[in-house]
Parts: C-alpha cells; structure tokens; sequence
C-alpha cells in the first residue's frame, strides 16, 4: 500500500541547510578533540578531531544532523579542509603537551580521493618537521560511491605523505569485512553500536572474535561509544585496552585537553 501520508519539516530542519552553508562559509564551526585512553596506563594514547556547531537560532546542533547535511549538499569538503587547517595549527601544542601521541581525523571514501584535499595536506606536510606518523586518517564506514581501485589509489597516495590509516566504524554495516580484508589499515576503530551490544551472547562473541583477529594481524584495536563502567568492564574481560567515549571524557576544546595531558585518570581505572 502506497503512503500518501505529508510529512512537514519543522522549521528548524527547513532553516539547517541555510544556517549551514553560513555557518561553513563564515568558518562558524570548532573542532574539538576526544580523547582515546589506553586502560592498563590510564593515560590518554589519542586524539580524535571531531566538529561541533552552535548555531545562533537552533543552539547545539547534534553533529551526526548537520555532517549528513554537509555530505548531502557537498559541504563536507569545505568543512574537513577547515578543519585539517586546524589541526595542522594544533599539531605543534599537543606535541609538546603529549608524546607519541596519535591524532585522528575523518574522511570519507569519496574524500580520500579529493584533488583539493590531497594537495591541501602534501602543502601542510611541507610545514610540518615531524612528518605524518602520528597523523591517523580515519576511513568512515560509509558507501563509497566510488570505485575500489580510485579508493585503494586514494589511499596509497595518502599513505605515501606518510599518514596513518585506520577504519572507523567497524562493524557498522557497510561492508566493513571485505574492505578490511581487500585494504591495508593501521588501526581499527570498532563502531559505538557493535559496543552497545557487548554482554549480549551475540555482541561477546562477535567482539571477541574481532579483537582476536586484531591481535592475529597485530593491529591496534580501538573500541569506541564507551559509556558506562559496565561497558568497560565487559569489555576488558573480551582482551579490549584501548577505549574512546563519553565514560571518559566528551570531546573537547583544545585548551581543555591540555589540561588532561598530564593527568593518567586514574579514577576510571578497574580497581
């Protein structure tokens, strides 16, 4: 049966697209960073750039809204060349602040493959003594809508500059195996919904399998959305070390990171 229903926007999802391309435009955004733990140290191992808007009108945009916005209208170039100028001005900060120290930022597939991208981070490497090493490109898992030969070619020219490459979201439905088998990756990066299954017969198995598949290929494994002590502990008992999530901390403005930077949390560490 055919649905005749209207379905009427509200004005706030009729006024994003505009207070976006705006707020993109006016460079509006932040980029803050949340932080990775490695759990037997308790120290922060990690940084993932993650973009935040306040918008005048419609206050804290969620962010999965107003990324799927920029992605549909093709913003979303624009928006990641701010923010990979960001990070190249963050960069020297947090190396003095943390050491070996990865930060990680995300890119589509189709952006992995961007001329204006590409030549934007061969001219930043150039500013940069220390080289990419300590530079993560997170591969999103999303349809490509790109070829895997133009994916694989976008992918060895990055590497090529020197950056990292991990595969974000893993495990969130989008191929995640064939890729990960077809493509070479320096970390993994599981998927906050695959986390929310863990205690579950199903989730306990399929995490486990994926961590020890991990530490077969010796690929650092990183679990992400951990939001509860029960989670972590769960968690920990399937072999996981290294976490990301609102338990530990949100992302946040440089400045506030810093400040963690010598501080091991040693409160959410497993008495």
């Amino acid at each position: 049966m055919k649905n005749t229903q209207t379905i009427t926007l509200s004005s706030s999802e009729q006024d994003l697209p505009n207070r976006l391309q705006k707020a993109i435009a006016s460079r509006s955004l932040e980029f803050h960073y949340q932080p990775e733990i490695d759990i037997q140290s308790g120290i922060i191992v990690g940084l993932e750039v993650l973009s935040r808007w306040t918008d005048d009108v419609l206050g804290n945009v969620n962010p999965d809204e107003f990324i799927r916005c920029a992605s549909s209208m093709e913003w979303l170039e624009e928006l990641t060349s701010q923010q990979i100028e960001v990070i190249f001005q963050d960069l020297p900060v947090i190396d003095d602040h943390f050491k070996n120290l990865a930060v990680g930022f995300n890119l589509t597939p189709k952006l992995v493959t961007s001329k204006k991208l590409f030549d934007q981070l061969a001219q930043l490497m150039e500013t940069r003594p220390k080289g990419a090493s300590s530079i993560e490109i997170e591969l999103t898992e999303t349809a490509p809508n790109i070829s895997e030969a133009e994916l694989i070619k976008g992918i060895h020219r990055l590497r090529e500059l020197g950056f990292r490459i991990a595969m974000d979201d893993f495990g969130s439905g989008y191929s995640s195996l064939n890729r990960f088998c077809k493509l070479h990756f320096d970390r993994i990066k599981l998927d906050s919904e695959v986390t929310r299954q863990v205690g579950s017969l199903k989730g306990n198995a399929a995490i486990k399998m994926l961590v020890q598949m991990a530490k077969e290929l010796n690929i650092p494994f990183t679990v992400e959305g951990v939001e509860t002590a029960e989670q972590l502990y769960l968690l920990q008992d399937l072999g996981c070390s290294r976490f990301q999530g609102w338990y530990f901390s949100k992302a946040l403005p440089l400045k506030e990171i810093l400040q963690l930077s010598k501080d091991p949390l040693k409160s959410v560490l497993r008495k």
